[in-house]
């Protein structure tokens, strides 16, 4: 099973994943564990920064034509950002996701 680390950043909130030169928003960009080990010691690493990252876990992920996908529905959604798109009152564009 291949898995990839993720968490929100502290700041932002915004979808983050732990890459070879640190963390990026780029899923594809992610550092993928095929080793169960490897990915424990990628949350371990995690807890190494607690002012950068919150809520960090592991999600189940597939590699297909070179691009990492996630299995999951919800990691799907985090991925590739909302879901629903409206209109505000200025007419421009708000996300929501569902």
């Amino acid at each position: 099973m291949m898995q990839v680390l993720t968490a929100n950043d502290f700041r932002s909130g915004a979808v983050i994943y732990w890459g070879r030169q640190g963390w990026t928003r780029v899923l594809n960009q992610a550092e993928v564990f095929k080793e169960a080990s490897q990915a424990e010691a990628g949350l371990e690493e995690a807890g190494l920064y607690p002012d950068q990252v919150v809520g960090a876990y592991l999600i189940e992920v597939e590699t297909h034509q070179g691009r990492i996908r996630p299995l999951h529905t919800r990691e799907v959604i985090r991925a590739n950002g909302p879901s629903h798109e409206e209109t505000n009152s200025t007419g421009g564009s708000v996300h929501v996701s569902l």
